[in-house]
């Protein structure tokens, strides 16, 4: 079929030569459009109103960043109004049924934490541009390449500033809307205290709030897991950091008589020092920190896959009460991307930090890494960034300089 329609406003200009596929669904189909004697793949969101259409076209060609699918003409076929854009895989809808696999365990499977976390990455960015979305449900999350895209958004642009109450007022059903998106998409799992968690601090009402749920433990890689009470800014200034008497204050359950085996000598050696670890937030998490850091001083086996599972074993709270003490600065700063190997299989050799007898340390991939560095925040979370509007929601993170010395000359006091 061809059509006449202008590209940015609907209105009849230019012609164009489409084929939409036959289909009972009027919200997404699929087809292609011939530009210059070629078919380019495209898919049609359908309208059943042409100003509604109109609207979400004019919104999605206003938006940028990652988050927004390219819109780029509407077309009048079979009685709705369609708008064209880039190919689409699934609604999220659909995906949810043809890949059900959720869960792992108690663990979120890494394709729905990154959808979890595009979703929260693809609001920051439409509240950041002074935009809302507007009755937001798994039907108007698209999937596109594996990642979540943003294109049903339908209120308008509203000038003026946050005080404006019709912006709160939308600011407010959007975050209402997200909650329920949320379960909607990754279910409820009774007696997963982190998702528990999750669903407690997913009750936000500002930017901020929303950036940080980006870092919550629940949608955390194991390596990220690893990794972060070593990399947190934090400890630029450990172990006087400001929350530590704060944290203090709080006292946790008996953590302590929770430590097993080689774990046991890190307790011991502050006992030494005449420095024992209490019952409160702050002093589980300088264990923890120093379980990973010199843990292969006590045993030569374990990896960091191991004691990631380990810690997270006898201390199921730990990473909850972490995110709650720290700010969203300090929580960003200890979840950069490690890109480490996968773990090894079948009798090859297994990545650990052993300590050669009689020499210094011979600096391996984990002691490079455990050696905190100055560098970007991972790159999803600058997604969250919306630096030429006045938004909240970022989430930048300093670090420490990177050091050519061997772990052993970097480590941090216990």
């Amino acid at each position: 079929m061809a059509a006449q329609q202008d590209p940015t406003r609907g209105s009849i200009n230019v012609v164009v030569e489409y084929k939409i596929e036959d289909s009972t669904d009027n919200s997404i189909r699929h087809g292609w459009v011939k530009i210059q004697d070629m078919k380019v793949e495209r898919s049609f969101l359908g309208f059943e109103n042409e100003n509604e259409a109109k609207r979400v076209h004019k919104n999605l060609s206003k938006l940028q960043g990652v988050s927004f699918l390219k819109s780029y003409f509407i077309i009048k076929h079979q009685e709705h109004y369609w708008l064209a854009v880039d190919k689409i895989q699934y609604s999220l809808e659909k995906y949810k049924k043809e890949h059900s696999r959720i869960w792992n365990g108690s663990r979120l499977v890494s394709q729905y934490q990154d959808i979890i976390r595009g979703i929260i990455i693809g609001m920051c960015e439409l509240h950041g541009q002074r935009y809302t979305h507007g009755s937001l449900s798994i039907k108007d999350i698209l999937i596109v390449n594996d990642k979540p895209k943003f294109a049903f958004i339908r209120n308008e642009f509203l000038e003026g500033d946050n005080e404006c109450p019709i912006h709160k007022e939308n600011l407010g059903q959007d975050f209402e809307d997200l909650k329920i998106l949320f379960k909607k998409v990754i279910g409820t799992y009774p007696g997963n205290e982190e998702l528990n968690h999750f669903y407690e601090r997913a009750e936000v009402n500002n930017a901020l709030s929303l950036s940080k749920l980006y870092f919550h433990p629940i949608l955390m890689a194991p390596m990220e897991r690893f990794f972060q009470p070593v990399r947190m800014d934090t400890l630029e200034r450990y172990p006087d950091h400001e929350k530590a008497s704060n944290a203090r204050d709080h006292p946790t359950n008996d953590w302590i008589k929770e430590v097993k085996e080689y774990y046991e000598n890190i307790k011991t050696y502050a006992e030494e020092k005449k420095r024992p670890y209490r019952l409160n937030v702050w002093d589980l998490f300088k264990f923890v920190r120093n379980a990973i850091v010199h843990i292969n001083e006590y045993t030569k086996s374990k990896t960091e896959e191991d004691v990631e599972k380990e810690l997270s074993t006898m201390f199921p709270d730990s990473f909850n009460e972490i995110y709650d003490l720290f700010d969203l600065k300090e929580i960003a700063s200890g979840s950069r991307a490690t890109h480490l190997e996968s773990p090894t299989k079948d009798g090859q050799k297994r990545r650990t930090h052993q300590q050669s007898s009689g020499r210094p340390p011979k600096r391996t991939r984990l002691d490079h890494n455990l050696n905190p560095s100055k560098s970007e925040p991972p790159s999803s979370s600058r997604h969250c960034q919306s630096s030429q509007r006045r938004s909240h929601c970022q989430s930048s993170s300093s670090g420490h300089s990177q050091s050519s010395s061997s772990r052993y000359q970097t480590r941090r006091p216990r």
